[in-house]
């Protein structure tokens, strides 16, 4: 079909069509849905009115939307830029989201949003977390792979504290001071660093006693029971180091959660003019504390280990 259905609606989502969308056609009356509604529905949404007189028309539609266009106001137009990130309506002269801060990465040819690969939200920016803080609110501070975490913050809550990640597990401490939430940060590195601590004299004596000579079994066995304590601080600092990778894999986004629900309190209840300036400075990412972190974690034992 030829004419174009730029201004019609999709009868079944109501949205609004364009001509380089993957559109269908009724077979019956010819009016426009969109594919994936057409075959979610499974036939024509106007089908009740096929063989009356509100049957749909391909020319009257037409003309209706072009009238329409031309009446509107152009702030009544669809938009042509959308954040990628959190689902902003941004303006025209916009170069990074009003809300997030995120770089504009859309392209708009004709009124259609053009998305190079990036996830589009999935929940509506209103939808409450806690004590009145919305996704709204935590987006701008989450910043990165905010689809992700709002989805965990809408799932956790005071019933259900756990869920799984492998950035906080494999880096504890990296990973919050990463995330900018620095008293689980530090917490995580003080039980890090004890647990490579208490490996230090385990590590000594393969390194430097006669483990590291090619000793037999025999003798291996001989000198980790007449070093028994060794042993058991090897043991102590195995689990340890362990058991702080997995609480913070469990909870560490139900931490950052509450982190982040305080933080959106927090700039809620500042001036106006301040708002801004703590979104910036409690919210986001540090990727060089991250690396900081990491690097501290594995020369402070070292340090320790030249005096003992």
């Amino acid at each position: 079909m030829s004419l174009s259905v730029e201004g019609q609606k999709c009868p079944v989502c109501n949205a609004y069509l364009f001509d380089d969308e993957d559109i269908v056609f009724c077979p019956t009356c010819g009016a426009p849905h969109h594919r994936d509604c057409y075959q979610k529905l499974g036939h024509c949404a106007l089908e009740a009115d096929h063989g009356t007189d509100r049957q749909y028309d391909a020319n009257k539609a037409a003309e209706e939307a072009k009238e329409r266009y031309a009446d509107k106001e152009p702030e009544q137009e669809a938009p042509k830029y959308r954040c990628f990130r959190c689902g902003y309506e941004m303006g025209e002269e916009d170069r990074v989201c009003p809300r997030c801060r995120a770089p504009r990465m859309h392209a708009a040819y004709g009124g259609a949003h053009v998305n190079f690969g990036f996830q589009q939200p999935k929940w509506k920016g209103e939808t409450e977390i806690e004590d009145g803080v919305t996704i709204n609110d935590v987006t701008p501070l989450v910043v990165a792979n905010t689809n992700r975490y709002n989805e965990k913050f809408l799932m956790l809550g005071k019933k259900h504290k756990t869920s799984w990640n492998w950035s906080a597990f494999l880096f504890p401490s990296a990973w919050a001071f990463f995330r900018k939430s620095y008293v689980s940060g530090v917490l995580f590195g003080i039980l890090q660093v004890a647990a490579s601590v208490l490996m230090l004299p385990i590590n000594t004596l393969i390194e430097n006693g006669p483990l590291a000579e090619g000793a037999t079994r025999g003798e291996v066995f001989s000198l980790i029971a007449a070093n028994p304590l060794t042993l058991w601080l090897a043991v102590a600092g195995i689990v340890l180091g362990l058991g702080v990778g997995i609480f913070s894999g469990l909870f560490g986004d139900y931490i950052y959660r509450g982190n982040c629900i305080d933080k959106a309190k927090r700039i809620k209840e500042a001036p106006e003019d301040q708002k801004e300036m703590l979104r910036y400075k409690l919210g986001g990412i540090n990727p060089l504390l991250f690396l900081i972190v990491f690097m501290v974690e594995n020369y402070i034992p070292m340090i320790i280990g030249i005096f003992l």
